[in-house]
């Protein structure tokens, strides 16, 4: 039943893609960006969550469809759950998946274990999420990320983006912000910026 779930999503995905290119004019450019977003011990404990929200169906879904479609990519950001996918790979999984890596069709961002919420969080949180995440991804892959990607985050803080600063984060995706201020940096034409923390 998750396999039919996760494969009804996709069509419905790329149906709404269709629709969209169809009904946009040429002066548009639209970047469908899939991603991971999964929040261990968010509702449910985190061992629920992989069981009963088809999350191995979920990789091994973006692995198919990536082997077969050289067209398609993805990109890759908390590694709770990843983790425990990969580990559980057989060695032909594991190439395929690395070989994808190597193309550039699947990018790590962020690369924590979990992603923090930027507003509150102690430093000491975020630099441990941050640093056994990329532990493991350059023990395994030999990466490090380099694009800080918030994309479910409560608030924003100068100390988030300070210590993505010191951790060598060259950019920085926010997907969240209060709608005024979006507005605001809308009309000034400055949704994309360089942003000092300190």
């Amino acid at each position: 039943m998750a396999n039919k779930n996760v494969y009804v999503f996709i069509q419905l995905i790329n149906l709404l893609i269709i629709i969209l290119f169809s009904k946009i004019s040429s002066d548009i450019n639209i970047h469908v960006i899939p991603h991971t977003h999964m929040d261990p011990g968010w509702l449910k404990t985190p061992e629920e969550y992989y069981s009963e929200e088809a999350i191995e169906e979920i990789f091994n879904t973006v692995l198919n469809e990536l082997t077969e479609d050289k067209n398609k990519t993805f990109v890759m950001n908390e590694l709770y759950y990843f983790k425990i996918w990969y580990s559980s790979r057989n060695e032909e999984e594991k190439m395929k998946f690395k070989k994808l890596l190597q193309e550039k069709r699947i990018e790590f961002v962020s690369g924590s274990y979990v992603i923090n919420d930027e507003a509150t969080p102690l430093y000491y949180n975020i630099i441990d999420q941050i640093r056994i995440g990329h532990q493991f991804l350059l023990e395994e892959f030999g990466i490090t990320p380099k694009t800080g990607w918030y994309v479910d985050s409560f608030g924003h803080s100068a100390g988030n983006a300070h210590v993505l600063a010191q951790m060598n984060f060259e950019y920085l995706v926010l997907g969240r912000i209060h709608l005024d201020f979006l507005d605001l940096m809308k009309n000034e034409k400055k949704t994309e910026f360089y942003w000092d923390p300190f």
